[in-house]
């Protein structure tokens, strides 16, 4: 009887370690484009969160708010601020808070002293205390 494998027992193994190596090659695919999507949607938080932060602690120390949809003035004792969202991007007075296409709208709310302030699917809402 002769040692060795047949021509057929070797086209098997090999169908074998290809579907195996299409396989692991695909689940490694799928795991780095899952993470680099968490990774964008992480990131996109973080500047949204950030600029929320920024805009909240402005309005907690005006002396008063005011503007419309899509534009916040605050008036402060030695200057005002203006916020607005302009070509994809959020800005305070000549400063821009994010950059390009980084946050795809701003809005603001108001009723009396409190402002409702909205970036993409963040939102809060700031009191002036002052």
């Amino acid at each position: 009887m002769k040692k060795g494998f047949t021509l057929i027992e070797l086209l098997i193994s090999i169908a074998i370690a290809a579907l195996l190596s299409l396989s692991v090659g695909y689940l490694l695919s799928s795991h780095t484009r899952l993470f680099a999507k968490v990774s964008r949607q992480t990131e996109h938080g973080k500047i949204c969160s950030r600029v929320l932060d920024r805009i909240t602690e402005d309005i907690w120390n005006a002396q008063s708010v005011s503007g419309n949809a899509s534009v916040l003035t605050l008036v402060f004792p030695k200057e005002t601020v203006v916020y607005e969202y302009k070509n994809g991007k959020v800005k305070r007075n000549n400063a821009y808070l994010t950059d390009s296409e980084d946050v795809a709208g701003l809005s603001f709310t108001y009723k009396g002293k409190l402002v409702g302030i909205k970036i993409d699917d963040y939102e809060t809402k700031a009191f002036c205390r002052n």
